[in-house]
């Protein structure tokens, strides 16, 4: 439907009309380094997958990211349980250069995506929000455990309604706040358990996983600014998680995490 509706729009615009008249046509605005795209970049196996009903897309979607994110965090647990490893902010620095990687690999070669559309000034405040969300959230594990943070990054939901009607004039409804509340609290009483059994109440880790909380709050509704001025997904994750990388790497090195992670996982 996107190609189809993509190709209809292309021919209402007249053949030798001027790219920035064509941008203002079709209401976008005029940039110099306008992302350009390949048509035919598309992924394999793509095609069977939009064939099927809308429904059945978001439950495919939906079933992979409980798949990968739940033994995500089964992964992130263990590696904290291992005798002698003391370095969380290592498994957020591993998760940027990996998502780093994947999102060059798949804008490149699939995507086909080309240039810029957001400025390089849009970018160092998305860097400070990943920056605080991917490091304070797992250094926090060094201090409390896992439940802990899970209770905590449960809450998420409800400070990122309240930044979206901030900076972006969003306008939820009163049913929407209470499920969003119902949410929050579902996945709090799912952790209470094993919250109660092993809680840890270290003040630090505490004060850490809640900065990156706000932090998370910040970053979709910065995101979503981008994506309104023309900017795709992949480069937004690309360009925000290179800059993170670039920071982190820079923070870990002078504190000693990188050099005293590798060589942990050499022993």
């Amino acid at each position: 439907k996107l190609a189809a509706s993509t190709q209809q729009r292309d021919a209402t615009v007249p053949k030798a009309m001027p790219s920035n008249a064509a941008n203002e046509a079709n209401g976008r605005p005029d940039d110099g380094a306008k992302l350009r795209r390949d048509n035919a970049g598309s992924c394999p196996g793509s095609g069977f997958f939009e064939s099927l009903p809308a429904p059945q897309q978001f439950a495919l979607l939906a079933l992979g990211m409980f798949l990968f994110f739940g033994a995500h965090n089964v992964l992130q647990e263990a590696i904290m349980k291992v005798p002698g490893f003391s370095y969380g902010v290592m498994l957020g620095y591993m998760e940027v250069l990996g998502v780093t990687t994947c999102s060059f690999l798949e804008r490149k070669f699939i995507a086909k995506e080309k240039g810029r559309v957001a400025p390089m000034s849009s970018y160092p405040l998305l860097t400070l929000c990943l920056l605080v969300s991917s490091g304070m959230s797992n250094m926090s594990l060094n201090y409390i455990n896992f439940p802990t943070k899970v209770v905590f990054r449960s809450c998420k939901l409800l400070p990122t309604m309240l930044m979206a009607t901030i900076i972006n004039k969003k306008v939820f409804l009163s049913s929407e706040y209470l499920s969003a509340i119902a949410v929050c609290s579902g996945l709090i009483l799912f952790t209470a358990a094993d919250w109660q059994l092993t809680p840890s109440f270290n003040p630090f880790g505490l004060i850490l996983v809640s900065l990156s909380v706000c932090a998370d709050a910040v970053l979709p509704n910065v995101q979503e600014k981008l994506f309104n001025k023309g900017s795709s997904r992949l480069e937004v994750t690309l360009y925000t998680n290179i800059y993170t990388l670039g920071a982190m790497t820079i923070t870990t090195l002078a504190s000693g995490d990188l050099v005293g992670m590798v060589q942990h996982a050499m022993r």
